[in-house]
């Protein structure tokens, strides 16, 4: 999916992964950066950035990868 993470106005590539992870690459200056989360960590991404994570069986949290 491409979808602005971080509200910098440029688009992420947001790669869904196996064994079940989520690739972020950002590209800023020239470099691509990558970042990888655990699949639980980072899923249902929405369009303005904000995504689910989750840290435990009882534990559901909202974030977003903002500058």
């Amino acid at each position: 999916m491409l979808v602005d993470m971080n509200g910098d106005g440029s688009n992420e590539v947001v790669l869904y992964c196996s064994p079940e992870s989520t690739q972020v690459l950002h590209y800023e200056e020239g470099v691509i950066y990558s970042y990888q989360f655990v699949f639980r960590g980072m899923k249902r991404i929405h369009q303005n950035g904000v995504y689910e994570g989750s840290d435990g069986a009882a534990n559901t949290f909202y974030t977003g990868l903002r500058n």
